[in-house]
């Protein structure tokens, strides 16, 4: 007795359906991009504290071998004392520094994590530095010309906990990693 061919495709139908939805969640169609954020106390190499918004946006990619998330883009928002300065950034690198130079001039150094970000800043140390020109923009300067007082003071790995804000103890403990000292620290002067 065969079945009638109505239940047959309703069947197909839903084997379709299932199929696409296993095939979009492993290949992240479903959920291709996340954003967390957060804030963070930044202390300023003139001893002052600032807190920074920060928020990362990532998309969901497949390696091949399997699923992780890569950088799109990150930034930032704070102002800066005493002028009262509003500054922002937005890129696909990673900042690691934001500071004020004992000239009141405001400098971020980020590090590329992807190769599209090195392409695109066209860095092969994987740095970028930018200077903030007060009008709301930055320049890009050679990462040699940032003062050797700005050193890395943003947040390099995210807490658990990110409904408040991260510390500067929490902070010190989340950077303390000895891979830190190595991959983020690249562009400071080497000591003799």
């Amino acid at each position: 007795m065969s079945k009638p061919s109505s239940t047959i495709t309703f069947n197909m139908i839903k084997l379709v359906g299932c199929l696409i939805l296993i095939f979009g969640t492993l290949t992240g169609c479903f959920h291709p991009n996340k954003t967390i954020s957060w804030k963070e106390e930044v202390q300023l190499s003139n001893g002052k504290v600032i807190v920074v918004e920060c928020s990362t946006e990532s998309r969901n990619v497949y390696d091949g071998n399997s699923m992780g998330w890569l950088l799109v883009h990150d930034s930032i928002k704070t102002v800066f004392p005493p002028s009262g300065a509003e500054v922002r950034w937005v890129g696909s690198l990673m900042p690691l520094a934001l500071d004020m130079s004992a000239n009141g001039e405001i400098y971020l150094v980020a590090i590329a994590q992807t190769s599209q970000a090195m392409e695109e800043y066209s860095t092969t140390s994987g740095y970028a530095a930018f200077k903030f020109t007060g009008n709301g923009s930055w320049t890009r300067i050679p990462v040699e010309s940032v003062p050797k007082e700005i050193v890395p003071n943003m947040l390099l790995q995210l807490p658990e906990d990110l409904s408040k804000t991260v510390n500067l103890l929490t902070k010190e403990k989340l950077n303390s990693n000895p891979r830190f000292d190595r991959s983020y620290r690249g562009w400071l002067p080497k000591s003799p």
